[in-house]
């Protein structure tokens, strides 16, 4: 296979071609997300819970726009539909990568064993958010973003008429 060939399959291709587009949103979304996580609890000594929220903030957006255009390129629903789907996987997505990280940092501060190796409780943090990132970036992100945000759904049809009722309601002139 040619090199033009193989970059066509991997900038259009779906299958693997399309999950290896994920693995590198994924990734720049995880830079984004530990960057912000660990400046925010090394730096200004929030909680890793907090921290990790608002990590996982920063990343979700640079997830969203990059997967909308990049990996995905869903064109057959609304922006808000898509927007909607998104928020809600996100909304998830950061529950998991708070309450996850939180538990297991408190499970990695509560370690004799990695007392005794006189770690610091900054690289607990990280291993802590590392492992949790991992597990819902593989097991909730990727699948619901693959089968059900960037995807034609009913649920887009239910967003669309609320959508068209609402405004309707709201542009009449009284």
């Amino acid at each position: 296979m040619k090199k033009k060939e193989i970059k066509s399959k991997f900038l259009h291709g779906g299958g693997i071609f399309m999950f290896l587009r994920s693995v590198i949103t994924s990734q720049i979304s995880a830079y984004t997300d530990f960057i912000v996580s660990f400046l925010f609890y090394a730096l200004f000594s929030l909680t890793a819970g907090l921290s990790a929220m608002i990590g996982a903030t920063a990343g979700g957006v640079v997830n969203c726009l990059i997967n909308y255009k990049f990996t995905f390129r869903m064109r057959e629903s609304s922006y808000l539909a898509i927007g909607i789907k998104f928020f809600l996987v996100w909304l998830g997505s950061l529950l998991l990568n708070t309450f996850g990280t939180q538990w297991l940092t408190n499970l990695l501060d509560g370690s004799s064993l990695l007392d005794s190796w006189n770690m610091d409780e900054n690289i607990r943090f990280t291993i802590a958010r590392v492992a949790t990132s991992i597990v819902v970036s593989v097991f909730w992100n990727f699948l619901l973003q693959r089968y059900f945000v960037f995807r034609s759904t009913t649920f887009d049809n239910l967003i669309d008429r609320i959508h068209y009722f609402l405004h309707a309601l709201f542009s009449k002139k009284y």
